[in-house]
Order: C-alpha cells, then sequence, then structure tokens
C-alpha cells in the first residue's frame, strides 16, 4: 500500500458485493516466492505504489508472467513521488508512466469532446457512469502508444489509462486519492466493480 494510511474497507467490499475475493497485503509485498504462489489463486492483481519502491525484479518476473497469462493488473500511483513501484511495474510490462502532481478534488463527468476533462464514454469500465472523483492530488499518466485514454482530470491531464493487446489487459492510474476520498459521491463504488469486472478478462481467458 501506498504512504497514505488508509483502510481500503469500501473497496473491499465493493468487490465483495461483485462476487470477488479479497486478499491484502498490507504495507509491505511477500516475497516473489509466495508472491507466485498467491496468484495462482488470483485472477487479477492490484498495485497501490508508495514513494518509494518494495519490489524487486523478481517479483517484476512474477508479474510480468501473471500478465502475460492474460490476468488483469490494476497499477495505481499519486502524486509525485507516489509512484515508484507504479512506474517500476508499469515500464516493465508496457513502457508506461506517470509523472508530477497537480491539484484535483474534483468530480469529473462525460467527456464533451475527446481532449476535455471526463470520462471516455464507450468504454465496460464507464458503462453507467455519469462522473466519477479524479482524486485529490494526481499524477500524469505519459503519452503512450500502448495505452487509451479512459479519465482526463479536471486540469486537462490523463489521470487513468488502459492497456489492451494481444489478450492482455492493465489499467494505469495517477489517482489512487480516489479509494478513499469521497467515496459515496462520485460514482467510485461503480467505477471499481466495473474496473475488477474487465480486469477479470474472461473473453481472452476462455479462449485459451
Amino acid at each position: 500500500s501506498g504512504g497514505h494510511v488508509f483502510p481500503l474497507i469500501a473497496v473491499a467490499k465493493a468487490l465483495k458485493e461483485k462476487g470477488f475475493g479479497v486478499y491484502r497485503y498490507i504495507s509491505n509485498p511477500p516475497d516473489a516466492v509466495q508472491l507466485k504462489k498467491d496468484l495462482a489463486k488470483s485472477c487479477q492483481l492490484w498495485i497501490i505504489s508508495d514513494s518509494y519502491s518494495k519490489l524487486n525484479e523478481d517479483h517484476l518476473k512474477v508479474i510480468k508472467e501473471f500478465f502475460d497469462a492474460g490476468h488483469g493488473i490494476y497499477i495505481w500511483g499519486d502524486n509525485d513521488p507516489y509512484y515508484a513501484d507504479a512506474n517500476k511495474v508499469a515500464q516493465y510490462l508496457f513502457d508506461g508512466e506517470m509523472t508530477g502532481n497537480l491539484m484535483g478534488d474534483h468530480p469529473v463527468g462525460i467527456q464533451i469532446d475527446p481532449t476535455s476533462p471526463g470520462i471516455r464514454e464507450g468504454h465496460l469500465i464507464t458503462t453507467g457512469l455519469e462522473n466519477v472523483y479524479e482524486g485529490i492530488t494526481i499524477a500524469t499518466i505519459s503519452e503512450n502508444k500502448n495505452l487509451e485514454p479512459l479519465i482526463f482530470g479536471s486540469e486537462g491531464n490523463l489521470v487513468t489509462a488502459v492497456y489492451e493487446h494481444n489478450g492482455k489487459r492493465a489499467i494505469l492510474d495517477g489517482g489512487f486519492t480516489r479509494l478513499y476520498c469521497k467515496w459515496e459521491t462520485a460514482g467510485t463504488d461503480r467505477y471499481i466493480k466495473n474496473a475488477a469486472a474487465w480486469l477479470v478478462n474472461f473473453e481472452n481467458l476462455s479462449m485459451k
């Protein structure tokens, strides 16, 4: 978990309502051998970054193997410097990166045009969403040909993007404060359920 200490109770509750079991590593990850054992029983992995890296090369190899097998990865960072492992994992998997520190703290609605603040329509993750909270202080996802925009923040920065290529799925997000702040006011419950359902990647896994 990130340097911000927060309970994630609402996240676990939302995922359980959707039928997911949740196992959480608090403060530090297990070693790579244990991580591999745990991932063998998992349909997706969510990583919430701290300001300094806690994952080593062996962790990265295990995560990539899990990802390459078609299992979803949600990579959460936040304002500089809270994206150490977010960038480490995103760069290792698909050359993704986030930078910076912008003030957010707004709910954003549906986009008016493709570059305006807000939620991109037409993606399974945004189905049924009218608005979503961007996070308090947030990082910006760097432009990347491997990623599709999903949410632009109130300053016009890309805060959430998705990876979907070769039967693999991931989400890269620069606003992990969305997980514990203003949950009930801005669509986060529905967003989290949609994201987890999309990351299951059932369509591609069922073809393997």
